[in-house]
């Protein structure tokens, strides 16, 4: 017996139809309370009964003939329909089940099988759901797409229905058609840019001389708008040379990387009859200064509380030497009022295994050393909350991302680990007694955890809910002030001063709501609650909540934020009139 056109094909049309004859005005009468059917009642049917217009009920038909097809009842239809009042008269031919009988495939890689389901489908065989062999076909193609072979298509070789009893038995025979293997002959890069031409081909994941990858050609626009590097991406455009050869088109802009950026800080008085406390940031950030090659420059520099300064600098190298392979370099060094004085040196080397997803190896050195020792010579028994010391640390860590719009996300999420184990050694210091180092312990064990979570997810038309969550946990016998983490300020825990408080155990959650007034424009309120502890401290355990409010605009003259915030904490209350204003400006160029 030989196919012929599947009956319920029909349907479709017959919706079609159904929907552009009836006027409009009698969608808005509509109502169905009985039905009545010539042919097999189906309880599939009585969702009919809840159709408020034509239009309601010609998809619902269309989605009903679909799942029959989905159980192999191929001829099902519904070739008539017509209201009368509240009554809805259906004709309906059911016809008789398709089961499949044998499904081959010819020339068809064994792994590619069993990976798109078509091997687990061929062996269990029963109902031919035509809608489920399409897709699994598709996948499988997709999967010979993604290797090298853009032209592989399945060819019927046979396709043969016979009916027994009630039954119709289906034997389908498919062979596969490879084509000939394709490869990246050439890849042409259209467009003002900094960066060289191979730095955008390890970007996209495009290059020469690599096989043909239709799912790189799919993401490479994504991945390169979503950089810091490059914007107004469009589609690759591909040509095929030949039957083995392609040529790939990439048109681009650059976009706006280096970016000055200043903070201003306005914090309330301490006591009363004190003066305001101005806090403030300068943040140079400088994209392929040296090789074009996306090298990035950072010098940052913070005027913390009082007499405290922090000064940071970074320097990163993606695809080093051709690799997947990015090195890094920090160094920061930390002035806390008259207090200690710490230097901070991290060198990592992450390995991209996909665009999203690289891991890394880093080295990490402290050394910290006390700038004034008075508050502690007075009393040699007991032992000061900072000492010197220096400590090392090895460590392995991920990063992941998978943000629709980096510099402004709608949705997707991103997420990224440290974990470290080292040791730390105290040193002595000769302005301090040599009694009050003994029964010390001088080498200390150390382990350390730092986790950050962001998630986005957009609701409305411009509405979009940020949750975050950063965890970080420092272990070792014996803490000291000058070891912890500083939390606080503008880009940590918002509502109190830049670095006010020291944890060896930090859980802080955000939650943000976001207006989208442009691309890179939105106004957000937000809150900041934190769990922290400090072994070393008097207040071994506080409950930091920050609330604020604020909004990012993009100007001609760079980025525009501003942000108010106010905290409680112990005896601490909220208080709007002493709350935390920041300001900042950010040119880009």
């Amino acid at each position: 017996m030989t196919p012929s056109i599947p009956r319920y094909l029909a349907t479709f049309l017959g919706c079609l139809f159904l929907v552009s004859v009836v006027p409009a005005q009698d969608s808005l009468t509509w109502k169905v309370k009985h039905l009545r059917v010539s042919g097999p009642m189906s309880p599939d049917l009585k969702v009919l009964r809840k159709s408020q217009d034509s239009l309601g009920c010609a998809q619902k038909i269309a989605l009903i003939t679909r799942k029959k097809a989905e159980k192999g009842f191929l001829e099902f239809l519904i070739d008539s329909v017509g209201k009368s009042a509240d009554t809805l008269n259906l004709r309906v031919f059911q016809g008789p089940p398709y089961q499949i009988r044998s499904l081959k495939f010819t020339h068809l890689n064994e792994t590619y099988a069993e990976r798109s389901g078509l091997s687990k489908m061929a062996k269990k065989k029963g109902a031919l759901n035509a809608y489920h062999l399409k897709s699994q076909m598709k996948e499988c193609l997709g999967s010979y797409q993604n290797e090298g072979y853009p032209f592989a298509r399945f060819d019927s070789l046979e396709v043969v229905f016979k009916k027994e009893c009630d039954t119709v038995w289906a034997d389908l025979s498919y062979v596969l058609n490879p084509g000939k293997l394709v490869t990246i002959d050439t890849v042409f890069v259209l467009g003002d840019i900094r960066e060289h031409d191979a730095f955008v081909c390890r970007l996209a994941g495009i290059y020469p001389g690599e096989v043909f990858d239709q799912s790189q050609i799919d993401q490479a626009r994504r991945l390169l708008n979503g950089s810091i590097y490059f914007k107004d991406v469009k589609s690759p455009k591909v040509e095929f040379v030949g039957d083995d050869k392609a040529q790939v088109t990439l048109s681009l802009s650059s976009r706006k990387s280096g970016k000055f950026d200043l903070l201003f800080g306005l914090l309330p008085p301490r006591q009363e009859g004190d003066r305001l406390e101005f806090t403030g940031l300068v943040d140079l950030q400088l994209v392929s200064p040296l090789f074009r090659a996306g090298e990035i420059i950072q010098f940052r520099y913070d005027k913390l509380m009082g007499s405290s300064q922090k000064m940071h600098l970074q320097y990163a190298h993606p695809y080093m030497f051709g690799s997947p392979i990015r090195i890094q370099g920090e160094f920061d060094l930390l002035k806390q009022d008259t207090t200690f004085l710490t230097r901070w040196g991290r060198f990592s080397a992450a390995y991209s295994i996909t665009p999203n997803l690289a891991l890394e190896v880093f080295y990490k050195g402290r050394r910290s050393s006390l700038i004034s020792t008075r508050a502690f010579e007075a009393d040699s028994t007991r032992i000061p909350p900072v000492l010197d010391g220096k400590d090392q640390t090895y460590g392995l860590g991920f990063e992941f991302e998978n943000l629709d719009y980096r510099f402004n996300p709608r949705k997707g999420w991103k997420i990224s680990a440290d974990i470290g184990i080292g040791q730390k050694q105290v040193l002595k210091n000769p302005r301090l007694a040599e009694q009050l180092y003994q029964g010390l312990q001088t080498s200390l064990g150390r382990k350390e955890l730092d986790l950050q979570l962001d998630w986005y997810r957009g609701y409305g038309k411009r509405w979009v809910l940020r949750l975050a969550n950063r965890t970080y946990w420092l272990d070792q016998p014996q803490y000291f002030q000058n070891d912890l983490l500083q939390v606080g300020g503008s880009r940590t825990l918002r509502g109190f001063n830049e670095n006010e408080f020291f944890a060896d155990f930090m859980t802080l959650f955000t939650m943000e709501n976001r207006f989208i007034l442009e691309e890179n424009s939105y106004l957000f309120v937000f809150s900041d609650y934190a769990y922290l502890e400090n072994q070393s401290g008097l207040n071994r355990v506080l409950r930091p909540w920050g609330l604020g409010l604020g909004m990012t605009y993009e100007t001609r003259a760079g980025m525009l934020s501003v942000t108010y915030a106010s905290g409680q904490v112990g005896d601490q209350t909220f208080q709007p009139a002493r709350g935390r204003i920041h300001i900042g400006i950010v040119n880009q160029f």
